[in-house]
């Protein structure tokens, strides 16, 4: 029997009532549980109530959660590596021992980077994963993610892959992969193959425009028209369905007026009868709750507003509780929640866990993550991500022998380096120790809330043996235990220095001041100086750019992101990755994305970015040559076939590198204007000296199909301009072909 009609049997089964209990997941997982007096853990009498009023649950978010809102922690009784299995079994048996039918509860979490519990691998952010420009890579690490996930007893992670960085004031720009969405499509593609490699479901977020918020403003309404929805914000979406995403959260915002819990054209129309979606939709945190305050606070009616627009599930909303009153008033039917109810059965069925409720209790998540199967994942990524931004006279890599110098707070915690969404740790290892451990000298020399914390004689003396000073600089989304947080986790009030996260978000994109007094102090040393830059989003780097000799953007390079960095520096690796997001001069040039239309320049400032999209260094050098392509007509693309780019790339150097070759397009013609740049193909390949390979890229209806006037996808005859360079705003070769 199919899962589909499995589903529709146990559902005709259900009372209204237990239908709600699967819908509704008003209850915050990690207050499921408690230690007792003799430190083992026991399920909560307020879960055990919320189970027998429900008859069951059907999704729990943050069992294993650890991290300052959810105040679980090693010494605060979370959930240990050894227990997981332990943990995740005495919930399903509580459930099953104690409901009339039996429905096992799917277990989600929160792991963007890596599982945010107690011991998990953590790896380097999706920012990070962007700039890697290595897709395929980037499914190695999802994988990782999804088995240890598995193997502890989650059957649903959390990725945010569809969000596209339009305004670097954001404060989420680090769950993104970038401001581009063919490169957004194609991680986003990859994150689920990877995912399902490790056995897990997967619950893509946000859904949909979240980036493209006012203002920088984390959730603020969103004012796009139809064609800028599709041609940036759903392809990552549309890439996720084509590899059957289980999961789809649905974003908090508005677009032009609707809010998209509300609105039943994208949720229904869009997702499920263009696009084919066929699995759960769920709100985020509370935010049907939230949706409540544009129906008079009528938490009866945003329910079944949502239900009906196409939002499945619930997410710690009571609106979701409500729904048997909604449809008392005739707000909604029972057949629309039937609807709903069986999309998550499906799931259910689909995952196993109906047939095999439980976890094998043999120490199966201990021994993965001890057999440092993630961590070799985590540090290739690492270096795979560097962006290496400036070099002059080649100081870069170091030799062995150099004495180096540390300096800045953020070289001295690991959590400077891990970003938001991160578990406690524990005997992490971060820049200075691994450093230290090689020989390297370390002094503060500036502190996010002390500011400047040594002389400059202090600084002079600490500098008078060292070859090279090597300074962090950058931002912070390390939260910690004191700090407020609203009822779905957004930080309220930091007490300590934390400028990138959710709820983080900026209307200025300084450097904080000590950083740029620092580097100035340093310059005046005369030694050389390596910047390094750790953080979650551009910051404006002009003056830091200036006064160093090297800089390299580290983002958020997770735990192994010490031996990362260091490998570079001294050259055993050269991996470089290139920047996913524009880095501008100012926050007067926002937006800078450079896939943009044309307008005019500013009269009183430089238009050009500090740092374009694509862009970044080697060790290695490249040559660009050969570009040809072959001509198609538009009967011929929309019958399958596709434009083939041909082009090659020689490492010119004595040094083994990745060179990464960008194909961008300019399309004239159609229905509809067209940007002046868009990327349309990648490759990340490895060279060694001397060694040439032949690139190939395709343009078929996918790439080149617009969004028309008759709202509907077409492909016109058109001139298309053919550009393959090394970033955006260095093209190498171009040629223009027709169709």
């Amino acid at each position: 029997m199919d899962n589909k009609k499995r589903a529709k049997e146990l559902c005709a089964k259900m009372t209204l009532n237990e239908k709600i209990g699967q819908l509704a997941q008003n209850f915050y997982g990690f207050n499921a549980y408690e230690r007792d007096e003799n430190g083992e853990i026991v399920l909560t009498k307020e879960f055990k109530d919320y189970v027998l009023k429900f008859g069951g649950i059907g999704m729990l978010y943050g069992y294993f959660r650890s991290d300052p809102w959810s105040k679980k922690s090693y010494e605060n009784g979370g959930i240990t590596l050894e227990e997981r299995e332990k943990a995740y079994n005495l919930m399903q048996k509580f459930i099953l021992e104690n409901t009339r039918l039996k429905i096992p509860v799917l277990h989600e979490d929160e792991a963007p980077h890596g599982r945010q519990v107690l011991d998990s691998i953590i790896y380097p952010v999706s920012f990070n994963a962007g700039c890697s420009f290595n897709p395929e890579l980037y499914r190695k690490q999802a994988e990782m993610i999804g088995k240890e996930a598995r193997l502890g007893g989650i059957d649903v992670i959390y990725l945010s892959v569809l969000d596209i960085v339009t305004d670097p004031r954001w404060g989420r720009c680090e769950e993104s992969f970038g401001e581009d969405p063919f490169l957004a499509s194609k991680f986003a593609a990859e994150a689920v193959k990877g995912v399902h490699d490790g056995d897990c479901m997967l619950c893509c977020k946000h859904y949909a425009a979240q980036g493209a918020m006012i203002g920088g403003h984390n959730s603020s309404p969103v004012n796009i028209g139809e064609r800028e929805l599709r041609e940036i914000h759903l392809p990552a979406a549309e890439a996720a369905v084509n590899e059957n995403c289980d999961f789809m959260m649905i974003t908090y915002n508005e677009i032009d007026g609707i809010p998209c819990n509300a609105n039943a054209y994208l949720n229904k129309t869009v997702l499920r009868d263009e696009l084919g979606f066929d699995g759960v939709t769920r709100s985020d945190g509370c935010a049907v709750d939230f949706m409540a305050a544009h129906y008079r606070d009528d938490k009866v009616k945003a329910g079944a507003v949502a239900v009906n627009a196409g939002v499945d599930c619930g997410f710690w909303d009571e609106a979701y509780t409500l729904l048997d009153k909604a449809v008392e008033k005739g707000y909604i039917t029972e057949e629309t929640i039937d609807e709903s109810v069986c999309h998550l059965l499906e799931k259910k069925f689909q995952s196993g866990i109906m047939d095999n409720p439980y976890l094998e209790e043999n120490g199966q998540s201990k021994k993965f993550v001890e057999s440092g199967e993630g961590q070799k994942i985590a540090y290739e990524m690492a270096t795979e991500s560097l962006v290496l931004l400036k070099n002059d006279n080649k100081l870069l890599p170091l030799c062995k022998d150099k004495k180096i110098l540390l300096v800045g707070e953020n070289l001295n915690s690991i959590y400077y380096m891990l970003g938001d969404y991160t578990p406690e740790q524990k005997n992490p290892t971060t820049i200075r120790k691994f450093f230290e451990e090689k020989g390297a000298g370390y002094i503060e020399g500036w502190s996010f809330e002390k500011g400047i914390t040594a002389t400059d004689a202090e600084l002079h003396k600490a500098a008078e043996d060292a070859d090279v000073i090597i300074m962090g600089f950058g931002g912070s989304s390390v939260r910690d235990f004191s700090s407020k947080y609203n009822g779905a986790g957004t930080l309220q009030d930091s007490f300590i220095y934390m400028d990138c996260g959710e709820g983080r978000d900026l209307s200025n994109l300084e450097l904080v001041p000590c950083q740029l007094e620092m580097i100035e102090k340093l310059k005046k040393t005369g030694k050389p100086v390596v910047a390094l830059g750790i953080g979650g989003r551009p910051y404006l780097m002009q003056k830091m750019i200036e006064n160093s000799d090297s800089v390299m953007w580290c983002g958020y390079p997770g735990q192994e992101g010490a031996k990362a960095i260091y490998d570079t520096l001294f050259g055993e690796k050269n991996n470089f990755g290139r920047l996913s997001v524009t880095f501008p001069k100012s926050v007067a040039q926002i937006p800078a994305a450079y896939n943009h239309k044309w307008h005019s320049e500013y009269m009183d400032a430089d238009s050009n970015p500090l740092f374009p999209f694509g862009y970044g260094l080697s060790y290695s050098e490249f040559k660009y040559s050969g570009l040809k392509f072959q001509n198609k007509t538009v009967e011929e693309i929309k019958n399958g076939e596709k434009i083939r780019i041909f082009a090659d790339v020689e490492n010119t150097s004595e040094v083994t590198g990745k060179a990464v070759p960008q194909l961008y397009i300019k399309r004239s013609g159609g229905t509809v204007t067209h940007r002046l740049k868009e990327l349309k193909g990648f490759e990340k390949i490895s060279l060694k000296p001397g060694e040439k390979k032949q690139v190939v890229f395709e343009l078929g209806f996918n790439e080149l199909k617009e969004w028309s006037v008759f709202n509907k996808y077409e492909l016109y005859e058109m001139d298309i301009d053919i550009m393959l360079g090394e970033s955006s705003d260095n093209i190498i070769l171009s040629g223009r072909c027709s169709i």
